[in-house]
Parts: structure tokens; C-alpha cells; sequence
């Protein structure tokens, strides 16, 4: 079993989605080689050995990346792999409000998915990500959008109750 090189271009811990939800996760290290293959090897907690390789491709053989705050998303032939960068950063989202937002902004800085996404970019791929600051605008729209129905509706049966 071949182990993450050193040196690489870039590695990072991630945490490794196998499914669509977060049941299964696995610790992984993502690797761009010096060969300029991206691998997605996973990783013995204890021993911090491979286990296995979830992905091997060129560069050339990534179709897209996607993905939002701190996961991405690589389709390698047809297939979606889902990396996450930061688990902070997708916790702090599950509540608090505007204070989950912005703790998911910055844990999201500090996951090194940037680096990632920039040198991904470089190199070619197609790269589709929704920054925090869309989520942001998307979250404080819809809740002026809640508020408003909301007014809306007292206002229409404040009315019928005489």
C-alpha cells in the first residue's frame, strides 16, 4: 500500500464522505504529488497509515469541483468524492445563527481549502464553489423574507378578528 508522499505539493487532512450523508465518515489525507496526481488515501487513526486509496487521478482527470464552506466535491469519472476540510466549520453552521455563520467563515479561512481551490483553478479544473459571503447574503434575505410574511399574516387576520 503506498503511503502520502513527502514531499508533495500540498497535502491536507480531511475528513472523507462515502455516502451522501455524514454516517460512515473516515479521517483521509488528500495529496497533490509531485507527479501531479491527486490521491485521496484513507488514513488508521491510530497509525496514521493508509488503509486504502479512495482516488488516484492526474489532475487532467478531475471533470469538476464543487462545493461549499469548508467540503468539496470531485467528480473523477462520474463518481463524487466529498472531502471535508474543517469540521468545525460545518458545526458551527448547524446553529447560532449569525454567529454560526461567521464562525463557519472563519474556520472555513483557516481549513486551507483556498490554497486547494486556487491551485485546482490554476491547473485547469472547473471549479464551481459558493463562497460564505453567498451564503451570508442568502441567509440574511431569507430571514427579512420570514419576517415579512410573517408581518404580512398578522397583519391580514389582525382584521377579521372584531
Amino acid at each position: 500500500m503506498d503511503n502520502p508522499q513527502t514531499p508533495a505539493r500540498m497535502q491536507a487532512q480531511v475528513t472523507y464522505f462515502p455516502g451522501v450523508t455524514v454516517a460512515g465518515q473516515q479521517y483521509g489525507i488528500l495529496e497533490w504529488s509531485a507527479d501531479d496526481h491527486i490521491r485521496l488515501f484513507l488514513m488508521d487513526a491510530d497509525t496514521n497509515q493508509a488503509t486504502s486509496v479512495v482516488f488516484d487521478t492526474t489532475v487532467g482527470g478531475i471533470e469538476k469541483v464543487g462545493g461549499s464552506v469548508a467540503t468539496l466535491t470531485f467528480t473523477i469519472n462520474g463518481k463524487k468524492y466529498r472531502v471535508e476540510f474543517s469540521e468545525a466549520a460545518r458545526m458551527s453552521l448547524a446553529g447560532a445563527g449569525v454567529a454560526g455563520l461567521v464562525a463557519s467563515a472563519e474556520f472555513t479561512k483557516r481549513s486551507g481549502i483556498a490554497v486547494w481551490l486556487d491551485a485546482l483553478q490554476k491547473a485547469g479544473v472547473r471549479v464551481t464553489f459558493i463562497k460564505m459571503r453567498r451564503i451570508m447574503l442568502w441567509s440574511v434575505l431569507g430571514t427579512i423574507a420570514l419576517i415579512a410574511i410573517i408581518v404580512a399574516v398578522v397583519i391580514a387576520t389582525s382584521g377579521t378578528d372584531s
